[in-house]
Order: structure tokens, then C-alpha cells, then sequence
């Protein structure tokens, strides 16, 4: 019996591996195909929830959408349910800080305390948080000895570096470290100059112009909003889209879909926010004081080998979430999944990247 298995194991693997040959020899419209195949295949067995965008030349050429909002559900996951985009958030973060660059209200290159009188580290820039290269120390630690039992929010957080104003891990600008207290103060920044809420600037200078209607920040204490239709992440057999006791926005907190993340990349493909002379420094490596380059934009991570492909990933409360762009051939691909139970992150992203003939295949 053994020798069967073993036999019809080496035959299975021979063919998966000529397939694999040949489907490489296929057209993109057939490997395409061939992927969605796969997709539905590792939906039915329970192995795939999630959504999945290609585009090319402002054409989408491949959006598949499959699996249910939770699994205590009967709702099917659709072309509008809204994913947890995670650390992908911090992409709308940067642009806030643009657009204030661009109204004349900030400049990346000044003292933090310009704009936050309160703020402890006179050596910290705007750009040295938007790079991650500030050197501050992760706010966990510092609010658990908080006695403080409110939601966790920026405000909270603030006045606790304002207080306790602990040492910086490393001198501001001298190494990369991706630490989500810079987007936290990036986006208190936002509020505390356009004085206005995060989610109503972003809505009113992001969302609405670029018509992202199923995009929104939303947390633990956003008001006048119910986050309808969203999808909800299933980390370890358990439900949990939305944290309960967090009310932190700047490295999270933004919830999209593939068509809204598609719409994102034609406004920032047609510099439809801010001039490209301000896109610039968003998609430019990080040049540390000893002259070194971190591969890391305005919450981009840059690809060493083609610039013009800048990407970012994400895994938060049972939810992944990754984009990439090809910003000189005009490619796009997203994909975004509540459920990945039977096969590896690593191992879909490959399978995704197999479905279209792009540069994308050389970038993990």
C-alpha cells in the first residue's frame, strides 16, 4: 500500500510540474483563467476568502471576489465589502501630510515641535516619521503603565510621550525601524493642523475626490459612522475584524476594497491629489545621516533592483492585505484575504503572481 502512495504520489508530482511548464507557455488570458480556476478550487475547500484585483494601463483585467464576510455568516463577500487594510494604511496617512505640505501648512524637513509645541524630541522631523528613521519607541510598553482605563486613541497616547518623553531607541535619521507611534503621530499632526478630524480630512481631500465611497477610517471610537459590510479577519478560529479597545488611527485603521485601492492608484498615477514634484519624495528611498539608502518611501517600501515598483503588505487581526504597482508600465495588483486556512501567505502570493505576465513574480 505504501509503494502505491508513494507511486501515485511521484506521478502526481511529475504532472503538477509539467503543468506548471506548460502553463508558463500559456497566453495571460489563459493563465488568468487558469487562476481563477485555482481560487475557486481553494474556496470551496475553505482555504481561500478574499479578493483579488490585476489592472494594467487603466484597464482591471482580473477581479475575483470570493468566500463570506465571517464565518458565522451567510453573506458572501462582494466587490464592495471593505477589508482591514492594516499597516496598507499608512500610504493615506502620508498623502494627508502631503496635502498639507502642498496647502503651504507643513514642511517635511522642520522639527516636529514646530507643530506639536509639546512634543519632546527637538531632532525629529516630519519626514524622519514618515521615513520610519525617527528613533521613538513603540507606545505599548508606555501606556500599559498608563493607569488609564479609556480606549486606547492618539490624544491618550500623546500626552503619555508628552509626560514620560522616553529615550529614543537610536539617534533621528541614522536607521530604519517600522515602528506604527511615527503614524501615530503623523496622523495627530493632521488633526491638530487642519483641525479636523482624520477620517472627515481624509474624506473630504482622499476619499471623496478620488469617489473611494466604500473607504473609511473607522475604529472603536469613530462617530456618526456604522461600518457596514466589512469583512471580518479570522486569526487562530476566531472572529476578530474589529478590535474592540483600540481607537488608534495613523498605522491602521483604514478600511478599503479592491476597486477603491484601484481608484487610489489612478489618483496617484494622475497626480490627482498633489503635483508629481510633491510624489517625488513619496517614492524615494530613505537616505540615512551615513549616506546609506533604506528602500522605504512615505509608506512604500521601494523595490532595490526596478524603483518604479513600490509595494506594501500587511497582516493584522486575522486580515491580509498587500499592493503592488508598477508605476512605469501602469500595473496594479491587489489582493486582500480574511482567510487563508490550508495554505501559506508566501505560497498564494505566488500562485496570484503566476495568473499575469508582469516584473511583479521577481517581488516578494
Amino acid at each position: 500500500m505504501k509503494t502505491l502512495v508513494a507511486f501515485i504520489y511521484v506521478v502526481f508530482t511529475l504532472y503538477s510540474l509539467t503543468a506548471v511548464a506548460k502553463l508558463s507557455t500559456l497566453d495571460e488570458s489563459l493563465k488568468m483563467k487558469a487562476l481563477s480556476q485555482q481560487i475557486d478550487m481553494l474556496g470551496q475547500e475553505g482555504e481561500f476568502s478574499g479578493s483579488i484585483l490585476f489592472a494594467r494601463n487603466g484597464q482591471v483585467l482580473f477581479h475575483k471576489v470570493i468566500g463570506q464576510l465571517h464565518p458565522r455568516s451567510n453573506k458572501r463577500i462582494t466587490k464592495s465589502s471593505a477589508f482591514n487594510l492594516g499597516s496598507l494604511s499608512k500610504q493615506f496617512i502620508a498623502m494627508a501630510i502631503m496635502i498639507l505640505r502642498y496647502q503651504g501648512k507643513l514642511d517635511y524637513d522642520k522639527p516636529i515641535y514646530s507643530y506639536l509645541p509639546n512634543f519632546p524630541y527637538s531632532q525629529v522631523t516630519v519626514r524622519h516619521l514618515l521615513t520610519h528613521t525617527s528613533g521613538m519607541v513603540g507606545y505599548e510598553k508606555l501606556m500599559n503603565k498608563s493607569s488609564s482605563k479609556q480606549v486606547l486613541t492618539n490624544k491618550n497616547i500623546m500626552s503619555q510621550f508628552f509626560k514620560h518623553s522616553p529615550n529614543l531607541k537610536f539617534s533621528p535619521g541614522s536607521r530604519y525601524y517600522d515602528n506604527p507611534i511615527d503614524y501615530v503621530v503623523l496622523a495627530y499632526i493632521v488633526e491638530t493642523l487642519s483641525e479636523q478630524p482624520l477620517d472627515e480630512f481624509a474624506k473630504q481631500y482622499i476619499f471623496e475626490p478620488l469617489n473611494m465611497h466604500n473607504t473609511h477610517i473607522f475604529t472603536s471610537v469613530s462617530q456618526n459612522y456604522e461600518l457596514k459590510n466589512s469583512v471580518y479577519g479570522q486569526p487562530d478560529d476566531k472572529l476578530n475584524g474589529h478590535p474592540k479597545t483600540v481607537g488608534v488611527i495613523g498605522a491602521g485603521a483604514v478600511y478599503s476594497t479592491a476597486v477603491d485601492l484601484f481608484k487610489w492608484h489612478q489618483g496617484l498615477s494622475s497626480n490627482k491629489l498633489v503635483p508629481p514634484s510633491l510624489l517625488v519624495d513619496a517614492f524615494s528611498p530613505a537616505i540615512l545621516t551615513d549616506g546609506s539608502i533604506k528602500y522605504y518611501g512615505f509608506g512604500w517600501v521601494i523595490d532595490r533592483s526596478n524603483p518604479k515598483i513600490v509595494s506594501h503588505s500587511s497582516h493584522q487581526h486575522g486580515n491580509y492585505a498587500f499592493i503592488i504597482r508598477n508605476m512605469k508600465t501602469d500595473e496594479l495588483l491587489i489582493f486582500m484575504t480574511n482567510n487563508t486556512k490550508g495554505i501559506e501567505f508566501s505560497k498564494l502570493k505566488t500562485l496570484i503572481y503566476s495568473g499575469f505576465e508582469t516584473q511583479f513574480s521577481n517581488i516578494y
